[in-house]
């Protein structure tokens, strides 16, 4: 029997260690996605990543908060376009959405 997989970077999201999707849109305007945890080496109970710094919840998971109010990403009122990633850290490469 398989996990879900993640809509957006495609890996199973029970076993994997991260979303490769980065940020996200927001009213119109683009955040980093929030990688800041209380639990450090815990498994996440909804998507199943490590919680370390650095690491992304996979989208739709009910623990990840968003980065422009503070709320739960899956509940809050912002308005969410859609998550994107790019392929190296200075946000200059290739951008990939999901």
């Amino acid at each position: 029997m398989g996990y879900a997989k993640c809509g957006d970077c495609g890996q199973q999201m029970i076993g994997s260690t991260s979303c490769t999707f980065n940020e996200i849109q927001i009213d119109g305007q683009w955040y980093k996605r929030d990688t800041e945890y209380y639990d450090l080496g815990e498994t996440c109970h909804d998507c199943g990543i490590v919680n370390e710094k650095g690491n992304i919840h996979h989208f739709g998971c009910d623990i990840e908060r968003c980065p422009k109010c503070g709320g739960q990403l899956i509940s809050c009122d912002c308005e969410k376009t859609r998550v994107c990633r790019t392929t190296n850290a200075n946000g200059k490469g290739k951008t990939i959405c999901g």
